[in-house]
């Protein structure tokens, strides 16, 4: 089932490096919040884009609080291809560990997400506990 919304966030997507074999690495930068709390991340992440148009994507990331809580998230989704005007909406789950105390209730917990970007490179994240 799934719970409340943990991570909301903003971004752009930096850079693009070809892989070849239909492969690209996206450098992103993102701020937002973790369970309400201000927060930055950074992630790189490949994307695939299969012979049916479908893409598939994994990646990493390492969110700072404010507080200077960190957090590394790993992650992995998918859609079913760029729209007309450049945009993907992918779906997907993140899962996420810290040392941090305040966010040690974290710690083995898988998130669902909404992850679109824009044809000029801006993202919007949402990301929700699955329990």
């Amino acid at each position: 089932m799934l719970g409340e919304i943990l991570i909301e966030e903003v971004g752009t997507a930096a850079e693009m490096t070809d892989l070849g074999d239909n492969k690209v690495e996206i450098t992103l930068a993102t701020k937002g919040t973790v369970k309400g709390v201000d927060q930055t991340s950074a992630w790189t992440y490949w994307m695939e884009t299969r012979a049916d148009g479908s893409i598939h994507g994994e990646g990493h990331g390492v969110m700072t609080t404010a507080d200077g809580d960190v957090i590394n998230l790993r992650g992995m989704g998918a859609c079913p291809g760029a729209g007309a005007d450049g945009s993907v909406a992918w779906r997907g789950a993140i899962l996420l560990h810290t040392d941090s105390e305040a966010f040690a209730d974290l710690n083995g917990t898988a998130m669902v997400f909404h992850y679109d970007v824009t044809a000029d490179g801006g993202t919007k994240t949402t990301a929700w506990g699955w329990n």
